[in-house]
């Protein structure tokens, strides 16, 4: 698979790197000292700048030829400052090594001052010409490599040009880390650089590459390691705005591009270096009805149906607030449109469900998942004249009374860096990923959960906190009851009755249990009405029990179940035997209570028909021994506590009034609009698309 995100080489490393999103200054205020071996010693250059020009420029040269290595030290001197860098200079006759250790120096003290990095050479050569280097990777769902593979090219000892020629990794986290990997190589001449945040697996699989590449030129790839990277020292810098983005998933980035779109000045900043939120590692699906794409598809769907379907499984949760719902149900058509416009691909539809009320197929699934939204939306943000910082996490809101003004914000150089904006939009995410905030906040699923998969850091959460936003709590997080083991080699199979492995090993071979014994739900229905009920009767994990023939169908779940245990609290993922008794009492379940829910789900399968939960006739099997009890702890998706929002999407305070300024979008604001029946995948997206656009067409409208 040929991988090239041109756009993040072309736009994205200049903003996001090293500072050039401040284009109109040239240098990096200081005085900046560098060396290179001359023909009798080192050449040491010193160079002071302001923010505009040169002040200083000092060469000395003590072990150079007299009368000629210090001559050709002050014509350089002076040739360089009449042209204000150490580009393309010649060499001056008769003192060549002088020459190329004065411009050397120089160079580099430029790149120093304007932001750059550098790397001292080392002694083993390598070869010119292209290598290419492997190494492991992060491997994305569905993708037999687990490798990247760098395509590099050398020029006179130097890395000139490297291309991720292959590789496993989502595009927007993997694939967009390896461009800024590539950069930063290129620029500095070192492997002795950082991982990127949000994407260490795949960067540090990039610098393994990298450094099998230089072994394949002929190089030592332990010196490469060792070149010092020197960086700028921190600086203070201040923007300003009409709106500034806080957050770069399917909310920020709806939110960014919908306002440079509508004439914007807009400043988009993401904590993570890559595109690594929760959008871009899901699997790209869309709620949408009544669109141009079901039509094409001979679907008949309507907005008004959307809506009605969601609130028949939202409608019992009291804190749905239904009006938020209906909105993003009547503006899921638009979406897409929107979704379209910004060079989003779609690949094909699905339905959550066969079932009702989720049968009608309304998933705009997208082509490469989710990062073909993130990172779509990321170059049709860029090419519309939108200025985007990654690797700058916003550490605080600036605040005029009520009313927000802006942010504060840092960068990998510590700079303190200044957006004041006319309206601040924040999408930056949940907190699942903060374990201090996660136990605050939720502490009963917290220490009961065996595995929370949640990517969201709690920076939004804390920021709309520090502004007295009403924030919301709910008793519930997005949750699940998986067959789960860390081993994932059995993936996607490891995982009965999942939303996304239905198909693969279905639920209808096995009787969902709850977390006391009793049957519960139509195993053929959607998961989460599962997990809705046995959350409501207390319980923090589920049981499935299948007999021979789910042993016989699926041998890899039931093999991976009887080795794996749980990693949280004593107690093994399967239990197996002859007697339902038996089984149960490994479990620590009631055996009387279990052999009662297999005996009548037994006799309901003689019978041909479901009397008790309705499961279609034709999965009505008995589960004759021997028995596999197969324990389905709780797995965490997403937090839903946050910041309270009006149909504007505008953050409430305390007092139940409008915070000037401010709006909120996404994971850290749906409160209103979360149960703990999930209407399923597609959903979340929806909500964060919608709702980031309405916050930036009321923030220009407010402008």
């Amino acid at each position: 698979m040929k991988k090239k995100l041109s756009f993040i080489v072309a736009i994205c490393m200049v903003l996001s790197l090293f500072g050039g999103i401040f284009a109109e200054t040239s240098y990096v205020p200081g005085t900046y000292e560098t060396s290179a071996k001359g023909f009798g010693g080192e050449v040491k250059v010193s160079l002071t700048v302001d923010e505009k020009a040169i002040v200083d420029l000092q060469i000395e040269g003590a072990s150079e030829t007299p009368g000629i290595g210090d001559t050709a030290i002050e014509e350089l001197r002076e040739a360089i400052l009449a042209a204000g860098n150490a580009d393309n200079l010649d060499t001056v006759a008769n003192a060549t090594m002088t020459s190329e250790a004065v411009i050397a120096a120089a160079k580099d003290a430029f790149v120093l001052a304007t932001g750059g990095e550098i790397a001292k050479a080392e002694a083993t050569p390598v070869k010119d010409g292209t290598f290419v280097g492997v190494a492991p990777s992060y491997q994305r769902n569905g993708y037999e490599s687990k490798t990247v593979t760098l395509t590099v090219t050398f020029e006179n000892g130097k890395v000139t040009d490297i291309v991720a020629s292959d590789y496993s990794d989502t595009p927007g986290i993997g694939g967009m880390a390896f461009d800024v990997m590539a950069d930063r190589v290129i620029r500095t001449q070192s492997l002795g650089i950082d991982t990127l945040t949000g994407a260490t697996v795949s960067t540090s699989g990039f610098l393994n590459a990298m450094a099998n590449a230089v072994a394949e030129a002929g190089g030592n790839p332990e010196e490469w390691k060792a070149r010092p990277v020197i960086k700028r020292a921190p600086r203070v810098s201040e923007l300003s705005c009409d709106i500034v983005v806080v957050g770069a998933g399917i909310a920020g980035l709806s939110a960014a591009v919908e306002a440079v779109t509508l004439g914007a000045d807009v400043i988009l900043v993401e904590k993570e270096d890559v595109l690594n939120s929760s959008t871009t590692r899901s699997e790209g699906f869309i709620q949408g009805a009544g669109t141009q794409f079901q039509k094409d598809n001979g679907v008949e769907d309507t907005q008004e149906a959307l809506y009605e379907d969601i609130m028949k499984v939202y409608g019992q949760e009291p804190t749905v607030e239904a009006e938020l719902i209906e909105y993003a149900a009547m503006h899921s058509a638009e979406l897409i449109d929107f979704m379209l416009e910004n060079g989003v691909v779609l690949d094909h539809l699905e339905a959550i469900s066969k079932n009702p009320p989720r049968d009608v197929p309304r998933n705009h699934c997208v082509y490469e998942g989710g990062s073909g939204i993130t990172t779509n939306l990321y170059k049709s943000f860029l090419e519309k004249g939108g200025t985007a910082l990654m690797g700058t996490p916003c550490t605080q809101l600036i605040t005029d009374g009520k009313a927000v003004i802006g942010i504060k914000a840092t960068n990998t150089y510590g700079d303190d860096i200044t957006i004041r904006a006319k309206n601040t939009i924040v999408a930056a995410g949940s907190y699942t990923a903060d374990n201090e905030l996660f136990k605050q906040l939720n502490p009963k699923q917290y220490f009961a959960a065996e595995h929370a998969s949640g990517s969201g850091s709690g920076d939004a959460y804390r920021l709309g906190q520090s502004v007295n936003a009403d924030m919301l709590h709910l008793d519930f997080v997005q949750q699940m009851y998986y067959f789960f083991s860390k081993n994932l080699s059995g993936w996607p199979s490891v995982i009965p009755g999942a939303p996304l492995t239905s198909v693969i090993t279905p639920a209808t071979d096995v009787i969902y249990l709850s977390g006391g014994g009793e049957r519960i739900a139509n195993e053929d229905e959607f998961c989460f009405d599962y997990i809705d009920k046995n959350f409501h009767l207390g319980y923090d994990e589920g049981w499935a029990l299948g007999g021979k023939a789910f042993q016989e169908a699926h041998p890899d779940v039931v093999e991976i179940g009887l080795t794996s245990t749980l990693t949280f609290k004593e107690g093994a993922m399967c239990y197996t035997g002859d007697t339902i008794e038996e089984v149960a009492e490994q479990a620590g379940l009631d055996a009387k209570v279990v052999k009662a829910t297999l005996d009548r789900y037994n006799e309901l399968c003689d019978k041909g028909v479901d009397e008790d939960f309705h499961k279609p006739a034709e999965y009505m099997v008995r589960v004759d021994p021997p028995y596999y009890l197969m324990r389905m702890p709780l797995i965490l998706t997403d937090g839903y506590d946050g910041m309270r929002v009006n149909i504007n999407a505008q953050v409430i305070d305390v007092n139940g009034d409008v915070i000037p300024g401010f709006y909120a979008a996404g994971s850290c604001a749906v409160a209103q609009m979360s149960s703990v029946r999930y209407y399923g995948c597609g959903t979340s997206l929806l909500l964060g698309g919608v709702y980031g656009r309405v916050a930036a067409q009321q923030a220009v409208a407010d402008k």
